[in-house]
């Protein structure tokens, strides 16, 4: 006797249509192709996605995209920044420094001289003090030294009357040698009163460039001024009681040898 659910389930599908075996089939086959075709798909947007991926990080790492420029429209490169000038140094203390060293010994002088612990002379022994008492017109442009100092050799009592008082000057570059064309061109073009005068006696004697000058006060006051150059190194000097000019000279050749 057959199972009543054997009987039912008989009795339910004894009257539904069934597809062909071969139908049956080609349905399956359809499914198996479709879902190999999702899962490459599946694939595919994967691989698809890790590369965009990867280029948007390799275009972050790019610089971005230069200016647009139309074909035919004129370009305007940058400039490039301006250089600052070039700044020159300032001249140091050690190279404007003078010296004892650049000045006359005391041996160059003669015997007995001292270097003078008294009061210094304020410069009325110089050429420019006589220039200006006689009267003598002044350049119109005034040469400053970028240092100078002042010595005095002196012997016996009292010691302002046998002493050499000197002073040693540097200039900027080519200064010394413009200053003493300029002593030239004032002592050419001055015109003393009557009974005064002043005068290059000899010139280029010791150094680069040399000046012996002599000048008559009147009535019996006269004196001498020695200038000498070594590159923008000028010294001065002046003797008293007063030397002739050959003994000047021969100290203006020491004093020469003594500017570096």
């Amino acid at each position: 006797m057959p199972d009543p659910m054997f009987r039912t389930l008989f009795d339910d599908t004894e009257t539904t249509p069934w597809a062909p075996v071969g139908e049956v089939r080609e349905r399956a086959r359809r499914r198996v192709r479709r879902a190999r075709t999702t899962a490459v798909a599946a694939a595919v947007a994967s691989v698809v996605a890790i590369s965009g991926g990867v280029a948007v990080a390799q275009r972050d790492d790019q610089p971005g995209p230069g200016p647009l420029v139309t074909p035919g429209s004129p370009t305007h490169p940058t400039p490039p920044p301006p250089t600052s000038p070039p700044v020159t140094p300032p001249t140091s203390p050690a190279t404007t420094a003078i010296t004892d060293g650049m000045f006359l010994r005391p041996e160059d002088v003669g015997a007995g001289y001292r270097a003078s612990t008294g009061k210094k002379n304020a410069g009325d022994w110089t050429f420019e003090y006589s220039a200006s008492t006689l009267g003598c017109p002044e350049p119109d442009v005034a040469l400053s030294p970028l240092a100078s100092q002042q010595r005095t050799l002196s012997r016996g009592t009292p010691q302002d009357e046998d002493s050499l008082t000197q002073y040693v000057a540097r200039y900027p570059a080519g200064g010394a040698a413009g200053y003493l064309q300029r002593v030239r061109a004032r002592v050419d073009a001055c015109e003393p009163a009557g009974g005064q005068s002043i005068r290059i006696a000899q010139q280029r004697f010791a150094g680069q460039d040399a000046l012996l000058i002599t000048v008559d006060y009147g009535e019996g006051f006269t004196t001498t001024h020695v200038l000498v150059r070594e590159g923008d190194l000028l010294t001065e000097f002046f003797a008293k009681p007063e030397r002739g000019n050959a003994a000047m000279r021969a100290l203006g050749e020491k004093a020469a040898q003594h500017l570096p």
